[in-house]
């Protein structure tokens, strides 16, 4: 596995245990900023499919990627805030179709972004 994937894999992971676990201590902006480097790292890689099984046993990271997506769309306050720069770096990987509006209920996706509302609501 080359450093690329070896990075997409460590940061999806340690965003999955920020959003999963309670023993997790990174703050929510921590937490935005590991998603940016995250969506950065798969904007720059080359990948294939099997990319997006990284962080299965937590969070799958495409349903991070869309949840984390949604939550940014919905809780950015202003052109400079960290949501919405989040939202920018996020929407080089991930474009919603026209009929989406949110993630689906009772996914992994709206999990992630429920748990955002929560990292959120408690920083």
């Amino acid at each position: 596995m080359n450093h690329s994937l070896k990075r997409i894999e460590r940061l999806t992971n340690l965003i999955g245990r920020s959003l999963c676990l309670t023993t997790s201590n990174l703050p929510y902006s921590r937490t935005l900023e590991a998603i940016q480097k995250l969506a950065g790292a798969l904007h720059n890689t080359e990948t294939d499919d099997s990319v997006w099984c990284y962080g299965e046993h937590l969070l799958p990271l495409s349903d991070l990627i869309v949840g984390a997506y949604w939550f940014c769309s919905d809780y950015h306050s202003r052109q400079f805030s960290d949501e919405s720069h989040t939202l920018r770096v996020l929407s080089q990987v991930y474009r919603p179709g026209c009929c989406e509006s949110g993630p689906e209920p009772d996914s992994s996706a709206q999990y992630t972004y429920d748990a955002l509302v929560e990292k959120l609501n408690n920083h």
